[in-house]
């Protein structure tokens, strides 16, 4: 538990994330639900009642230092999911060697996310697990260029001339299990970051059209979605 702290309120803050290809634990994905398996049978930690999940945020500092995010965004996802909460943070809390992300040679404080199932990691579990292999991507209806498209329509008409990012900049964010949008970065950076993802968040809520959202053995669930985008010069 000493390993974590409970961040509120972290949406204040401006998320960066890891980099394509870039992994925050190492052997990636399956190493990492490999390990956290084996601190909950260590732990001997038991399978809750329901077929509970959590989508876990986790803050790694610049020395690796992981911290749980708590925040408005999983707060009720936490109160409905309770056996799933602790069960993450006692299993976070008996592995190690998290790496920091990294852009060139600089290091930098980044957030990582992943499912948790903790029944089957206790229960049939397989080796070479990993939710990935059995998660469908979001999709918006029409597809990626459609939702690109109008989200530049989106700017142009709600914005303005308030922000001009010009180039291509890797987009990001949420789409809970409804299909909603929330949670969004971009990188590399724009003039006054913050307030730019805030009015972006807003001028999605415009969109007609929506997303379905990532299912995983037929059960949606939250994730986060990663496209590229050209901001062209007028």
């Amino acid at each position: 538990m000493s390993l974590f702290c409970c961040t509120i309120c972290f949406a204040q803050i401006v998320n960066s994330y890891y980099q394509d290809g870039q992994e925050a634990y190492p052997g990636g994905e399956v190493k990492l639900y490999k390990d956290l398996r084996e601190v909950m049978l260590q732990k001997q930690l038991q399978k809750c009642q329901t077929n509970e999940y959590l989508y876990i945020k986790l803050r790694i500092d610049v020395n690796g230092k992981p911290a749980f995010i708590k925040d408005e965004g999983n707060k009720g996802y936490i109160e409905k999911n309770p056996c799933a909460f602790n069960a993450a943070i006692k299993a976070l809390s008996g592995i190690s060697g998290w790496v920091p992300a990294k852009k060139g040679i600089i290091t930098y404080n980044s957030t990582y996310e992943f499912p948790f199932f903790p029944n089957e990691l206790l229960g049939d579990y397989n080796e070479g697990y990993m939710t990935s292999a059995h998660t469908l991507k979001a999709e918006y209806e029409g597809g990626e260029d459609a939702f690109r498209k109008r989200l530049v329509f989106l700017m142009d008409e709600y914005l303005g001339d308030m922000y001009r990012p010009i180039g291509v900049f890797r987009l990001s964010f949420v789409v809970n299990e409804k299909g909603e949008m929330s949670e969004f970065d971009i990188d590399p950076k724009v003039e006054n970051t913050g307030i730019f993802l805030k009015d972006l968040n807003s001028v999605t809520k415009k969109m007609r059209k929506g997303w379905t959202p990532a299912k995983y053995k037929g059960i949606p669930i939250r994730s986060r979605y990663t496209l590229k985008i050209n901001f062209l010069k007028d």
